[in-house]
């Protein structure tokens, strides 16, 4: 499709979108015009990137001390996993941090992982800890 494509019309189509996010324009216009003409997903994504940065998490810590969360005199343990290979994990960090601040001992598999492959490296062992 790239190949079929009007190169100047993705040139103007980028143009217009990166203009519109810098001056606090509707971008929607821009985006469904840039779609008609074959602009690809990462290619809008990356206008976005260029204008705005990229969005990263910061670590939030509890400095106040708390009890660990315990079942039996023994540290719980959880298994936060992400399945599926689009990369939005961010979900299941919140959770794994959240977790891990309320005292329990969290194994955080990251994303880009199959439901076989979290379940093998459960029955493995072989954890990622959440530092």
């Amino acid at each position: 499709m790239k190949q079929r494509r009007d190169s100047r019309a993705v040139r103007r189509d980028l143009d217009d979108l990166r203009n519109a996010c810098k001056t606090g324009a509707n971008v929607m216009p821009f985006c469904i015009a840039a779609v008609k003409d074959h602009v690809t997903v990462q290619e809008i994504c990356d206008v976005y990137r260029e204008v705005f940065g990229e969005y990263r998490d910061r670590a939030v810590l509890r400095k106040e001390g708390h009890k660990e969360a315990r079942w039996w005199n023994e540290t719980i343990r959880i298994m936060v996993a992400k399945p599926g290979l689009d990369g939005h994990d961010r979900g299941a960090r919140v959770l794994a941090r959240g977790f891990r601040d309320a005292g329990f001992e969290v194994i955080y598999t990251g994303c880009h992982q199959s439901p076989e492959q979290i379940a093998r490296r459960r029955s493995r062992r072989t954890w990622t800890w959440w530092a």
